[in-house]
């Protein structure tokens, strides 16, 4: 249960009339009912807090408030009563911040449903509720804590992307040849929401650690492949028929490196022993990055490779008849 407390509601043009500020009557309020400490008083070695204050008998009740006399600027008396507004009310017995601010906290389970489509829920709950000035809606416990934790790791993929980017341009001594192998990535990511649509699995922490997992590993089947293509190139071929020797030949590799990860995961995938499931679709987007990145890449990454060769002969060509 709340305390009972008193609050004084001041009329400011009351007390702009006669000269009062709002200053001068919390001092009085202040000074009447918690006193003002005006010295020491020593006996016996002990010191004692001199403290100047309204007598118990005139400070008892709470209609007595009310009659607490303040001085105007034409040095007149006039009661509190006259110039505010007293009323009771109920306190509360603990006031709750963050930041600074007052809050009111509102707690619940989820239940078995996903934190996420929770929170959702409640965002188009709420969304049509009026908040009056100065009022704000803020998301604590696990929500912040995902927040956060979404935040950092769209900033771990987005650093796994660039560093993985100038390792292999300074392996390849390129700029193009990894932006080529780079492609390989978004062709995961159709694996992985075509996986988690199927599976009826939700965007979490552990799938976005999965992500960042397969910005390394989707990339070597591009690497194996392109890297096979220079070769043959390089030893006199040319493109197309390079290209058509590369693809058969590195298909078996490729195959046997990604189906052994395919097949490890698939324990963790169907979710056994303990927090199994919360486990799982981590699993299952390495396996669907995987499988869509295995397939696609062997079919798109030729063709990719193709127009952009084609690109830089076109460039190197206009670039020879600028110089003739």
């Amino acid at each position: 249960m709340g305390k009972p407390e008193l609050i004084v509601q001041p009329d400011r043009e009351k007390m702009a009339k006669l000269g009062i500020t709002v200053a001068q009557m919390a001092q009085v309020l202040r000074s009447s009912f918690e006193g003002e400490l005006a010295g020491t008083y020593s006996e016996g070695g002990e010191d004692y807090d001199i403290r100047i204050q309204l007598d118990l008998k005139d400070r008892a009740n709470p209609t007595d408030v009310g009659e607490i006399m303040l001085k105007t600027s034409d040095d007149k008396l006039v009661s509190l009563s006259e110039i505010a507004q007293i009323s009771r009310v109920v306190g509360p017995t603990r006031i709750a911040r963050k930041n600074y601010q007052r809050m009111i906290k509102v707690s619940s389970f989820i239940g078995h449903e996903s934190l996420g489509k929770v929170v959702q829920t409640i965002k188009r709950s709420i969304k049509d509720i009026p908040l009056p000035a100065g009022y704000n809606i803020h998301y604590g416990g696990e929500v912040e804590w995902m927040e956060e934790s979404f935040r950092d790791l769209y900033i771990a993929l987005a650093l796994a992307i660039i560093l993985t980017y100038l390792l292999l341009a300074g392996i390849l001594e390129s700029f193009l040849q990894p932006f080529i192998i780079m492609l390989t990535l978004p062709l995961a990511l159709i694996g992985v929401f075509w996986t988690l649509f199927l599976t009826g699995k939700t965007i979490s922490i552990l799938t976005l650690m999965a992500i960042v997992m397969l910005v390394g590993l989707v990339v070597n089947n591009a690497i194996l492949l392109l890297d096979y293509i220079k070769v043959l190139r390089s030893s006199g071929k040319g493109r197309d028929e390079a290209i058509l020797e590369a693809c058969p030949i590195r298909l078996r590799p490729i195959v046997m490196a990604n189906l052994t990860t395919i097949i490890a995961m698939i324990p963790l995938a169907l979710g056994f022993g303990f927090a199994g499931s919360m486990r799982s679709p981590m699993a299952l987007v390495i396996m669907g990055g995987l499988i869509a990145s295995t397939g696609l890449a062997l079919l798109i990454i030729p063709v990719v490779y193709t127009l952009f060769d084609d690109l830089i002969s076109k460039v190197k060509k206009r670039k020879e008849r600028v110089k003739s």
